[in-house]
């Protein structure tokens, strides 16, 4: 979705059984410049959002930056994640 919509994803690659172990998500995804975590309800990924302030939420959607990431690539980042679920 990140690479259709123009923005960087390399190398991705699922990481469900790594990340869901600690974040107890039900699947998660990541590449150099994002990481993608899919909970269950809204509410458990809100949980997870409120504790990691770096993230951003759409819906049951976390999604994690690269702390390099700019400003305007996190905007752009935002809005795909958010056309994406709709």
């Amino acid at each position: 979705m990140y690479r259709r919509g123009g923005m960087p994803a390399t190398g991705a690659h699922d990481t469900t059984s790594t990340d869901c172990l600690t974040t107890h998500c039900q699947a998660a995804a990541a590449t150099a410049e994002t990481t993608v975590m899919q909970f269950g309800t809204t509410r458990e990924a809100a949980v997870y959002h409120q504790t990691h302030l770096d993230t951003f939420l759409i819906e049951n959607i976390v999604v994690a930056l690269a702390p390099t990431t700019t400003s305007e690539a996190r905007s752009q980042y935002q809005h795909l994640t958010s056309v994406a679920v709709e």
